[in-house]
């Protein structure tokens, strides 16, 4: 069964109005438009990131590995997370939402090696 997978991409456009009233000298406050933009996401690389994260963890949130202290479900190590926009917004890898964007992130930039099951051809 195919899924669809949908991800929201917020676009903030900014529009500042500065609107004279006939009999008063100030301005009135600016106005902010806000659009939503679904946007799809790559099937392909999505089924990537579940082969990940079954492999590394099990999909399970909270693994820790105890040697290396990897963590979440696609089993960060600290320095890799901290070099993600998720861990350097202070997010956590346990985070499943913060941990698959940025899982997505480093595919995006050509790091999807640094997992050893993908070296290993097991993804």
């Amino acid at each position: 069964m195919a899924r669809l997978l949908m991800g929201a991409v917020m676009i903030f456009q900014m529009t500042t109005t500065a609107v004279l009233a006939d009999d008063s000298e100030s301005e009135q406050p600016e106005e902010q438009d806000i659009e939503v933009v679904e946007v799809p996401l790559n099937p392909g690389v999505e089924a990537l990131l579940d082969c990940i994260s079954w492999a590394e963890s099990r999909n399970k949130i909270y693994a820790t590995n105890p040697r290396s202290g990897a963590a979440g479900p696609f089993q960060f190590v600290w320095s890799t997370w901290k070099s993600t926009p998720q861990g350097r917004a202070g997010l956590s890898p346990y985070d499943p939402v913060a941990a698959r964007t940025a899982a997505r992130w480093m595919i995006a930039q050509g790091r999807v090696r640094e997992w050893a099951v993908v070296k290993a051809g097991l993804c």
